[in-house]
């Protein structure tokens, strides 16, 4: 009985193992390896056989930026793994806001999207979250006879949150104007998005 248990727990430590290796290669092992492709030809990137292997990697990035994707990445699994601390959900959420708050001016210094209009998104996109953790973290510590306050808080998210979906709505539109459209230049439609989500 006692081997029988031993075993049993041998092999979950043996599962645990692989799924941990597995998780590793996954999110780890086989980004960086694309980084460091990309990397070696790094000045080679605009030529064709490359950007069709490779271009969705890089091509809405300033060239000085070809590897900004896969600091987008690397932030995720710095998020997944800061949800999976044993910390307390509070600190949790502060330990997200910390990163994300360092990604948000890292960004905003070197915006490193091609297009204006790529930088805001993704730059706003990043505020919302920050802000929807932080109104949360908000309504929780609100006593009880201030409840109010959280409601206005969660009021003020949820537009700040449906200001942003129509910046999304907008763009996408245009987008797919763009598609259908062979009669207006990219670059006019480009600035009129631009125009059109400032005025939002």
């Amino acid at each position: 009985s006692t081997q029988s248990r031993s075993s049993a727990a041998s092999d979950v430590y043996k599962r645990q193992a692989i799924s941990t290796f597995g998780q590793v290669l996954i999110l780890l092992v086989i980004p960086g390896i694309s980084l460091l492709t990309l990397y070696i030809r790094r000045n080679r990137l605009n030529n064709d056989d490359n950007i069709l292997k490779y271009g969705f990697l890089y091509l809405d990035y300033k060239s000085n930026y070809f590897f900004w994707e896969f600091i987008v990445s690397f932030l995720k699994i710095i998020l997944i793994f800061a949800s999976l601390l044993d910390i307390g959900l509070r600190f949790k959420l502060l330990t997200i806001v910390i990163f994300l708050t360092i990604y948000y001016y890292i960004s905003a210094e070197l915006r490193p999207f091609v297009h204006k209009i790529s930088n805001d998104l993704n730059l706003e996109s990043t505020s919302v979250f920050i802000s929807t953790i932080i109104v949360s973290l908000f309504a929780q510590a609100v006593p009880k006879h201030l409840r109010i306050l959280s409601y206005l808080a969660y009021i003020f998210m949820a537009l700040y949150s449906i200001k942003f979906l129509l910046k999304l709505i907008v763009l996408f539109t245009y987008e797919k104007y763009i598609k259908v459209s062979d009669k207006i230049p990219r670059w006019k439609i480009i600035l009129w998005v631009e125009k059109s989500i400032t005025l939002l």
